[in-house]
């Protein structure tokens, strides 16, 4: 065996430098507890002593079976010696990655969390004023702002996105709202030559256009081309065809509530008998024509603020409300009669004292029944 110690020596020393390296690498305190793969190697080294003991494997293979055990000997030595050395004059070992892990804390089961605040986008800032928006309008609430020229789908879902949902809100647009709006669409004074005010406060106050019509009953299709901007010659020509507003009257400021829109003269050169309106005779009838009315539809499009006006102008407020003008002319804007209507065409109804005192123009208060 000294003999073999002798010519293994440096053999030796080098396998015990190797075990002192991988035990300084591998040191943790996790692994101290741990045989690993050294249980396997101890029985393995236990067997070859025995072997080499017993002169069980003779000759050269029993001199290479002693030289490996001398080597194996001198590494398992070197590892807990590389392991003790790193310990004590080595770093801190590492530990476990469970004990790293902070345990987590769970809220109170009463305590809200609360959600952060978000802070809205600001408006874009463009010339001009942005237009007020309303809330969104309950399902079929919302006008179909196609019906204005100029305004195809995808104008129709940007000015529903700003709270623009009705005819009557384009049509209360101030200049500094169109400049606003023209800029947002990165269009500036389109609205103005495409006339959007103008055709919002027609169809609002109840009087359709050309455009409007051929839209509802479908002979114009509305798809992506509708949202293209007016040529000029289009602009132009659209301008000459829509109807003019009513002259105003004297003192018309002075009177409670808002005038409702007038037009200088019925649609297709007729207007509707608004005779069939109970409350309404010959007298009432000059009246309304004076200020513009000519048509059921503009009637049943009185909001309450244009009947204050309207009763106030006749010198007699709340006859609109208690006779139920705009009931009535809803039914005889969408087609159907109420039954003064039928009374009326069937000659039985004398609507055409103007004295006040007896007929059409007295104070009445009626059912409406189409």
């Amino acid at each position: 065996m000294t003999y073999l110690f002798s010519q293994l020596c440096l053999w030796i020393i080098l396998a015990f430098v190797v075990g002192l390296i991988v035990g300084w690498l591998t040191f943790s305190r996790r692994a101290r507890g741990r045989l690993g793969w050294l249980r396997l190697g101890g029985v393995l080294f236990v067997l070859g002593v025995i072997v080499a003991v017993l002169k069980w494997v003779p000759d050269v293979p029993g001199f290479w079976l002693e030289a490996a055990l001398f080597l194996f000997a001198a590494y398992i030595i070197g590892c807990p010696i590389g392991s003790w050395l790193h310990g004590a004059f080595g770093a801190k070992p590492v530990a476990d990655e469970a004990q790293m892990k902070p345990l987590p804390v769970a809220a109170p089961p009463s305590t809200p969390v609360a959600e952060p605040a978000v802070t809205p986008a600001p408006d874009p800032v463009y010339p001009g004023t942005k237009p007020q928006a309303m809330p969104t309008p309950a399902q079929g609430g919302a006008d179909d702002l196609k019906r204005i020229r100029g305004i195809g789908p995808k104008n129709e879902k940007i000015l529903n996105d700003l709270g623009v949902y009705r005819f009557c809100q384009i049509g209360a647009w101030s200049a500094a709202n169109a400049e606003w709006v023209g800029h947002y669409i990165a269009f500036p004074g389109r609205i103005e030559r495409e006339r959007w005010i103008e055709q919002g406060k027609l169809l609002c106050a109840g009087v359709e256009t050309d455009y409007a019509r051929q839209v509802r009953t479908g002979s114009v299709v509305v798809d992506d081309k509708a949202d293209a901007a007016l040529t000029e010659e289009e602009a132009a020509t659209l301008e000459r065809q829509l109807p003019q507003a009513a002259a105003t009257v004297e003192n018309e400021d002075t009177y409670g509530g808002a005038r409702p829109f007038g037009l200088g003269q019925p649609l297709s050169g007729t207007g509707d008998d608004l005779k069939l309106i109970k409350g309404i005779g010959h007298k009432n009838e000059g009246l309304l024509h004076g200020l513009g009315i000519w048509h059921f539809s503009q009637i049943a499009s009185w909001t309450e603020e244009n009947a204050l006006w309207i009763g106030s102008y006749l010198a007699f407020p709340g006859r609109i409300e208690r006779e139920e003008w705009v009931d009535q002319a809803k039914v005889l804007a969408a087609g159907g009669i109420t039954e003064f209507a039928k009374r009326v065409k069937d000659g039985e109804v004398e609507s055409s004292t103007d004295d006040g005192s007896h007929g059409q123009d007295n104070v009445t208060k009626v059912d409406v029944k189409p």
